[in-house]
């Protein structure tokens, strides 16, 4: 009974647990960029990875990284800056 117990006491406090987030991957980022066509406006870019941004605060850093390898910075007619995927 006690064995019981303890184990529903545990089972709350294990549903709670957040896992621990994972670092940014080039991967996820370039297939977010694919999914729109290859182009893509930066702030709608950071909306996807919003949450992971504040979890995980060297995500900044490594999204930066990751766009500078992957994607140019394009300015469009209208002055608006679009991440353009590199080929």
């Amino acid at each position: 009974a006690k064995a019981r117990a303890a184990a529903a006491a545990a089972a709350p406090a294990a549903k709670r647990a957040k896992p621990a987030p994972k670092p940014l991957e080039a991967a996820e980022v370039r297939a977010v960029l694919e999914a729109a066509g290859g182009r893509m406006k930066t702030k709608d870019l950071l909306v996807q990875f919003k949450k992971r941004l504040k979890e995980h605060p060297e995500n900044k850093d490594r999204i930066r990284a990751i766009l500078k390898q992957i994607a140019d910075v394009v300015e469009e007619a209208g002055g608006a800056r679009v991440l353009v995927l590199k080929r």
